[in-house]
């Protein structure tokens, strides 16, 4: 009983305790709560690191602990500074916050006004809405920001921006020559044995007229023969980036033509989106389809996210930044006009078709995103949204009969198709052509739904007599699965290709035709630093077929075999001799061949090449000997081949045995090009690429006399870096040119696209004490030629002396001024050093006098073509 009565004792007295303490805390809290705020001049850390000394906020602290401390009341540009926040006023009315780490929006009114302090952030609201937690150190007497960020890692990004459109603005125009012949090619062929020869050769010629180019190929059936030789073509073709013409002989954008030429006219009408220019493009033959087709394919990426998310659309390695969009109280995000697919005159092919969409949950950049992809197949052929193109030809059926120059016209033929860009997903043409007097309706479909990896697409050709048809379909559910279906009025054809694991996948394929499966196995990979390569198959006729590729250090191993023979080859590469242009590798080979017929063949034989390249990106020489055995017989074997002269290039083999012959056989082969405008100069070996590009021919020269004009006795700046001296609309020529200057003559000839350029004189291209003197121009280039820019690179000379006092003592900051006598040249101004020095650059020729801290002297200066490029004057002065 007692022992109760002692228990209800101490719980009354736990009771009471609680009691006192609570009453103890809500006077505290009273007191606090009453406390008045007042300024406190307190510093700003970022974690451990103070980023701001001292800053005046509204708040209070009793000398351990802050009072009140969720109401204090920062400044809202210094908490910004302390987090490196960026500020922007956005036309809505909000304050957009952005930093490395975070972005947000914020209404100005959720922000408060002190009557001291102006705008300012609260502690709950910097915790709240910018999402950085906070607290007080009162030993180092300042508010600490605690950001998530502080001591994460970052993925390094880059942010996508397009360039500014090029200011033509006010610039002098160089125009493209009205009608040129620019360039000549001979190539000639001989071959024979010990009892026939045959002389084989090609003529062909390029230039310019009426903004397009005119190219002409004569086929020498014989060259010794005249009568042999025919006109295999003639063209002029125009470019541009809205309507192409051409008139003469080319391929139509029908199927049907048989073996016979078309001879005729075409024009492709683009409305909104041009054809796709690339270096590889630019060296074919006019291609109508190819026309028709769009460099660049827009799509709309849009989704649904948390007002507050910022969404990224992101390339597939997440590190370059497309485009970002901060979603708003609507929840959409939208990301308009992305590109899928994109071709650049830098000849590089974008297939941008793969995109990430990563979603920052309240724009915070330190949190992990949530992923979408946003995968988009693009197909040639296909349109964006709202574009279309039309595309008319008219023409004849050119035949050639034996000895006919130009051969017979005859057999009106014609087209017309029109396509356009139903949808994002979408692209349709129609049209209709009549060809050997039978008509065709035309249909072509360009099909690929959004956020399915399909494509397909499908020509179709529908006659009165016959109808042909092209169709593809191709199913990519992930990057290690491809299916596919090829189908026209012959077959069908399937395809499976699966990439088990990296570097290994298996492929199945069928054709209707036959009825056959084949089946393969491909693997590749590096393997103990070694690479290698193997595939083997077999088809539906059980044919086994296999290759293998693998190299060890400088050894390296291949073989082929199918069913009409196998290959063997193994080449030891010696170490590369010499550090000149002159250096070269050199090689053993021994190959082994074997045809089905039982006939095979074994060489041994030493290779040696050049590793310099002609400006045409030409092996410079290159030559091989060996000796062979075979069931035909024993024998040598030589080639060689040499493209050092300019211009020239020259092959050549000669062989007396051969795995299905012991006969002596030799073949030579010669090809001259001549580039007549703008100047005759040794060619290029590509010459025929200017049927579809032009080019810039920069002839710089030494002005000695500062006339402006090449004088007799001024050499030409020829110097392997002269397109260091140009810049191409802002850019490095290099990032436009094709290939390297080619140094021709007097002159460097940069082959480009046409189109009108904007052309500058990099000042740090010079040369040493030379001054390049162009103003910025437009530079029109079309296909066929070569637009000439003549660059005058004047003298630039440099004056340096000492100034010094009556008593020869060196006189510090004294201002020096070289002014022209008469002229509109700049003059020069510069300040002594302590030790009297001053230095004058970049005077141009004249004649120049001196003053001296305002005061003339009887010195002048006369710089022309005879004077150093440095001039040495010194100056003696009274100093009061």
């Amino acid at each position: 009983m007692s022992f109760i009565r002692w228990s209800k004792q101490r719980m009354f007295k736990r009771i009471l305790l609680l009691l006192a303490l609570i009453t103890q805390i809500h006077n505290v809290v009273a007191q606090e709560q009453n406390e008045e705020l007042i300024i406190l001049p307190l510093g700003i850390n970022l974690g451990e690191r103070n980023v701001n000394e001292s800053v005046m906020v509204r708040g209070a602290e009793d000398g351990e602990n802050p009072i009140r401390f969720k109401e204090w009341l920062i400044p809202f540009k210094p908490v910004l500074d302390a987090l490196q926040f960026n500020r922007s006023d956005l036309d809505n009315g909000q304050i957009e916050l952005r930093s490395f780490a975070s972005v947000m929006r914020l209404d100005p009114k959720q922000l408060s006004n002190d009557p001291e302090l102006g705008r300012v952030l609260s502690i709950t609201q910097i915790e709240t809405l910018l999402g950085v937690p906070c607290e007080f150190n009162i030993n180092e007497y300042a508010v600490v920001f605690n950001p998530p960020w502080i001591g994460a890692e970052f993925k390094q990004k880059y942010y996508y921006s397009k360039r500014p459109p090029i200011n033509f603005e006010g610039l002098p125009v160089i125009n493209s020559p009205y009608f040129t012949l620019t360039a000549l090619g001979q190539q000639i062929t001989m071959t024979g044995n010990s009892n026939e020869n045959n002389y084989l050769g090609d003529l062909t010629a390029v230039g310019t007229i009426l903004n397009g180019s005119w190219y002409t190929q004569i086929e020498q059936t014989d060259i010794q023969d005249t009568n042999t030789w025919r006109l295999e073509e003639i063209q002029y073709l125009q470019l541009t980036p809205e309507t192409d013409w051409v008139i003469g002989n080319h391929n139509t954008f029908w199927p049907g033509r048989g073996g016979n030429q078309f001879f005729g006219i075409t024009t492709v009408k683009r409305w909104g989106f041009n054809a796709p220019v690339t270096h590889l493009s630019l060296g074919t033959s006019f291609d109508p389809r190819q026309q028709l087709q769009s460099n660049r394919i827009e799509r709309t990426i849009a989704g649904k996210a948390e007002p507050g998310t910022l969404v990224q659309l992101v390339t597939p390695r997440g590190n370059l930044v497309i485009a970002e969009v901060l979603v708003d109280s609507t929840g959409i995000y939208r990301f308009e006009n992305v590109s899928s697919s994109e071709t650049s005159l830098t000849g590089i092919t974008g297939s941008n078709d793969r995109y990430q969409v990563y979603l920052y949950p309240n724009g915070q950049l330190t949190a992990t995103p949530e992923i979408r992809e946003a995968s988009y197949l693009s197909l040639a052929g296909q349109l964006s949204t709202g574009t279309s193109a039309l595309i008319a030809s008219l023409g004849l059926e050119q035949q050639y009969a034996n000895e006919q120059f130009f051969g017979k016209l005859e057999g009106l033929n014609g087209g017309l198709l029109y396509r356009w860009g139903a949808t994002d997903n979408l692209t349709l043409g129609v049209g209709a052509a009549y060809d050997n007097a039978l008509t065709y309706g035309l249909l072509d479909i360009f099909y690929q739904p959004a956020n399915i990896p399909l494509r397909l697409n499908a020509s179709i050709a529908y006659g009165t007599e016959e109808t042909t048809y092209d169709a593809h379909i191709e199913y990519t559910p992930n990057p290690t699965l491809r299916l596919a279906l090829d189908s026209d009025e012959f077959s069908q054809r399937a395809y499976v290709t699966w990439q088990v694991y990296p570097g290994t996948h298996l492929y199945s394929n069928w054709n209707s035709q036959e009825n056959t499966i084949g089946y393969g196995i491909g693997i590749g990979g590096t393997y103990n630093d070694m690479p290698m390569y193997a595939d083997a198959s077999i088809d539906g006729k059980g044919n086994f077929r296999w290759s293998t590729r693998l190299r060890r250090q400088n050894l390296e191993f291949n073989h082929r075999q199918n069913e009409t023979g196998s290959n063997t080859s193994l080449e030891y590469l010696l170490p590369k001799k010499g550090m000149s242009r002159y250096a070269n590798t050199r090689s053993i080979r021994l190959t082994h061949d074997r045809a089905d017929s039982g006939d095979d063949m074994t060489i041994l034989s030493w290779r040696d090449t050049s590793v310099s390249r002609t400006a045409d990106r030409l092996s410079a020489w290159q030559y091989e000997l060996g000796y062979g055995q075979g069931t035909r017989g024993r024998g040598f074997i030589a080639s060689a081949s040499s493209a050092l002269l300019p211009g020239l290039y020259l092959s050549g083999s000669l062989n007396n045995i051969s795995e299905n012959s012991d006969e002596l056989t030799f073949n030579v082969s010669l090809s001259l090009d001549i580039y007549t405008h703008p100047q005759l100069a040794p060619g290029s070996a590509e010459a025929g690429r200017l049927r579809q590009e032009g080019g810039i021919y920069l002839q710089a020269f030494y002005d000695k006399n500062s006339n402006g004009q090449r004088d007799s006795g001024e050499d030409v700046y020829t110097d392997d870096d002269i397109e260091s001296l140009f810049l191409i609309n802002t850019r490095p020529i290099k990032q436009f040119a094709y290939l390297d200057p080619n140094l021709r003559g007097e002159g460097a000839f940069f082959r480009l696209a046409p189109a009108t350029y904007r052309l500058d004189i990099d000042p740090g291209g010079a040369p040493i004490g030379w001054k390049a003197e162009l103003r910025p121009q437009a530079i029109e280039v079309v296909a066929g030629s070569f637009t000439t820019v003549k660059v005058p690179l004047t003298p630039s000379y440099i004056i340096a002396g000492r100034v010094t006092d009556l008593a020869n003592k060196p006189v510090a900051g004294a201002k020096i001024e070289m002014l022209p006598i008469k002229g509109k040249k700049l003059g020069r101004t510069s300040l002594t050093n302590r030790a009297g020095i001053y230095y004058l650059e970049d005077l141009q020729q004249g004649k120049y006098r001196f003053k001296i801290n305002d005061r003339a002297v009887k010195k002048t200066l006369t710089l022309d073509q005879n004077s150093e490029s440095l001039v040495e004057m010194d100056f003696q002065i009274e100093v009061k």
